[in-house]
């Protein structure tokens, strides 16, 4: 089952191909459920995602995450992660960091995360 997920994390990339210059992807797989994928990606404007996520496909919710989106600086754009920090947060521990601060926020896909990115990419 993970090794199924691992495939649908590749699709997604795949969809977005046209915004993609190059990626590094890493996968592990703990057990037949169990796994982590982690990599980076980076956009044909030069901005890029690091990203991790580990997952157990018999849970809903993903054990860990962090999804960080930079400019060509290396500046922080955005980051989604569920670090057990910002308590008074209604969605807590899920959470999204922008230039202007934290905000709530439920547990992103990878899909939803990469849309985003295109969309800010059509923006500027």
């Amino acid at each position: 089952m993970i090794k199924k997920y691992f495939k649908k994390i590749e699709k997604s990339l795949d969809n977005h191909r046209n915004i993609i210059e190059d990626q590094i992807i890493k996968t592990n797989a703990f057990t037949e459920d169990k796994g982590s994928i982690e990599g980076e990606v980076l956009f044909t404007d030069e901005t890029s995602l690091g990203f991790m996520e580990v997952v157990n496909t018999n849970k809903i919710e993903k054990e860990k995450y962090k999804y960080h989106y930079m400019d060509k600086d290396k500046h922080m754009i955005f980051r989604y992660d569920n670090a057990p920090h910002h308590k008074d947060l209604k969605t807590f521990p899920h959470h999204k960091h922008t230039k202007t601060g934290i905000e709530e926020s439920k547990e992103p896909n990878f899909d939803i995360v990469i849309t985003e990115i295109e969309k800010q990419m059509i923006k500027w």
